[in-house]
């Protein structure tokens, strides 16, 4: 393992009984990965980045990236307060072993990206502010993709298998599934609808639903 900064990794505690926990960990920032004790090929940089991680193979770069994520693997955060709440819903299978079959697979590049993160899974978010709303209802949902600044934004729930690409396309979407909203703003102001194909700048700007 190797730690840089104030309680980098500070409670990683490999004990040697097993060689594959808690080892190949690469900590760097102000209380990075600061929770870990059994996670193992972890890349972790950043102020708090990480903070919780107990499990392994997981990429965070940037303050707050990641912070929340325990026991969830196999997840990319890239900005600052990129996917900060994430938190999957498994836990240690009291075998003193991080559990690896609880992939997340998240992938969030921007800053902000991701925030509003919870349990979905598959997701993959580009640009800053993209799905970052802050809201109290956090994103459950799985397989959306949204690229581009402020898309998908509002995200929230069970909202999934959204493809939003363009500067705020879906920027209000809330609860919508198997949307293709293509384009600056295309579907901005729409919230739960279903099955809907947008294409052009601002097109269906103002439909709502």
């Amino acid at each position: 393992n190797t730690a840089v900064g104030y309680d980098a990794a500070k409670y990683i505690q490999h004990s040697g009984g097993n060689s594959d926990t808690d080892m190949y960990n690469t900590a760097i920032g102000h209380a990075a990965m600061f929770n870990n004790k059994q996670g193992t090929n972890n890349t972790i940089v950043g102020a708090s980045a990480g903070y919780d991680l107990e499990s392994s193979n997981n990429i965070a770069i940037g303050k707050y990236a990641l912070f929340s994520e325990d026991w969830g693997s196999n997840s990319l955060a890239i900005g600052s307060l990129a996917l900060q709440y994430q938190n999957s819903e498994d836990s240690d299978d009291g075998t003193g072993a991080a559990l690896g079959s609880n992939a997340v697979y998240n992938l969030a590049i921007g800053n902000s990206a991701g925030r509003n993160v919870e349990h979905g899974t598959e997701n993959t978010i580009v640009g800053h502010g993209s799905l970052q709303s802050a809201s109290a209802d956090k994103l459950d949902g799985d397989w959306n993709s949204t690229f581009g600044y402020a898309s998908g934004y509002a995200l929230k729930g069970a909202a999934a298998s959204n493809t939003m690409l363009g500067a705020y396309a879906g920027f209000s979407q809330t609860t919508p599934a198997g949307n293709t909203m293509i384009g600056k703003s295309s579907g901005y102001h729409g919230t739960t609808g279903t099955m809907q194909t947008f294409v052009g700048f601002e097109s269906c700007m103002r439909t709502t639903g």
